[in-house]
């Protein structure tokens, strides 16, 4: 009996006509991908057609914490945490080693210019107003 993985919310995967799972390549989108072993408990894999490897998980292109994490981050940020205690936080949600301040920061200041220049004229509705 197979049974079917559930992909990961931000991997790009298709599904053969037997049902079963294929991993595309995250930078060119191909399936010629073949597995190129596993470091750090996560699975690699190398694109025959963009010849590049690249790890099966849910992080941003590029990027080394997945997405949840970081909209984790930004979330407390906003909450009003700082990013000491942030780090903290993400080390025990996730059981991983907290990203550095400054990444933190790095994040903070990323995405908030880019949900900016996303939503222009948009404005907060706030108090009794």
């Amino acid at each position: 009996m197979r049974t079917l993985e559930r992909p990961k919310p931000n991997q790009r995967t298709n599904t053969d006509a037997t049902g079963m799972r294929i991993t595309l390549c995250r930078r060119c989108g191909s399936s010629d991908v073949v597995k190129y072993g596993i470091c750090k408990g996560q699975q690699r894999y190398f694109c025959m057609s963009c010849q590049r490897k690249f790890a099966d998980s849910n992080a941003l292109l590029y990027k080394r914490f997945p997405v949840e994490q970081v909209g984790a981050a930004l979330s407390m940020f906003y909450s009003g945490f700082s990013t000491r205690e942030i780090g903290q936080n993400l080390t025990q949600q996730y059981q991983v080693p907290a990203p550095s301040k400054s990444t933190i920061y790095r994040w903070v200041a990323a995405y908030t210019s880019a949900a900016l220049q996303c939503s222009p004229g948009v404005q907060a509705i706030t108090g009794d107003a």
